[in-house]
């Protein structure tokens, strides 16, 4: 069973430490000691295709262009944080324009660029690339000036909610059509008491997004019938599993993981998957 996990810095799991594995990788071991070896799948492997910083867009286009080509029995999404940045920010344009712009990398300088690339003083100097990579790459893709931008609320909300439901169904179609199943997942923060947490959380109105885009997510689970994995209600939301807001530490990672072993394991999407890949055939869409 080969299953790829499409999301952020909270699928990559930015906030692991130590030994301890991202969630991804938690799960796969989970699950190997789960599945039933007279079953479809006798072993399991995670891909972990999360990039810090991406949208649902972005993964759209990671999907298309590099983890189909894998052939995953089934694809994780896991997405809203960024996608609700994008979505509360400036004037609003349907492919994230307005917060992201082309990768522009400055030319390199010959001779001292190859053996000075990784040094950070170096790159403060010269910029770009070889500076601090979180700050680099940051750099290189958001329009300058992005957390800036004005915020939008209400209505004005509409357009882009409505652009993230259907990149996710977009999503789930073209994995199909390559004879992969979709796991939809709803997204969840650290949220026990979102008034004294010990984080400090953004404005309040991006944890409402946040809300509507998991609300989004069920509905197109339950429309286009994917397996929902409700990491919101039944994951991991106090304090003590987040490194900070969004992000989720050692332990987190740990429960998420069995969260997600447990829901495929006790489901029949398994089954479904493997009679999914043998039905699928190249150039065909996959028979439902």
């Amino acid at each position: 069973l080969r299953v790829a996990c499409l999301g952020g810095s909270t699928t990559f799991c930015t906030a692991v430490k130590g030994e301890a594995r991202p969630w991804p990788a938690v799960a796969e071991a989970y699950l190997n000691g789960l599945l039933d070896p007279n079953g479809p799948y006798d072993r399991c492997e995670f891909i972990n295709a999360g990039v810090s910083g991406y949208t649902l867009l972005e993964s759209f286009v990671n999907l298309k262009t590099r983890v189909l080509p894998l052939k995953p029995d089934l694809v994780i999404i896991y997405h809203a944080v960024n996608d609700a940045r994008a979505i509360r920010l400036g004037q609003f344009r349907h492919d994230y324009s307005h917060v992201r712009k082309s990768w522009v990398e400055p030319p390199p300088v010959p001779l001292l660029d190859p053996w000075l690339r990784w040094s950070h003083l170096y790159g403060a100097i010269r910029g770009g690339p070889a500076a601090n990579t979180a700050t680099a790459l940051r750099d290189l893709l958001n329009v300058p000036g992005y957390i800036d931008l004005s915020v939008r609320s209400g209505p004005e909300l509409d357009v882009g909610i409505k652009n993230f439901a259907m990149t996710l169904r977009e999503s789930v179609a073209i994995s199909r059509l390559h004879g992969s199943e979709v796991v939809l997942a709803t997204f969840t923060w650290a949220r026990e008491n979102e008034d004294g947490s010990p984080y400090k959380y953004p404005d309040k109105k991006l944890i409402l997004l946040m809300k509507r885009l998991n609300h989004v997510i069920r509905e197109v689970a339950q429309q286009d019938k994917t397996l929902l994995i409700d990491l919101y209600e039944k994951g991991p939301h106090s304090a003590q599993y987040f490194d900070d807001i969004v992000h989720r530490n050692n332990l987190g990672n740990y429960e998420s993981g069995k969260l997600v072993a447990r829901t495929l394991a006790q489901s029949r999407f398994l089954k479904r998957a493997a009679s999914s890949r043998r039905r699928a055939q190249p150039g065909q869409d996959a028979d439902r």
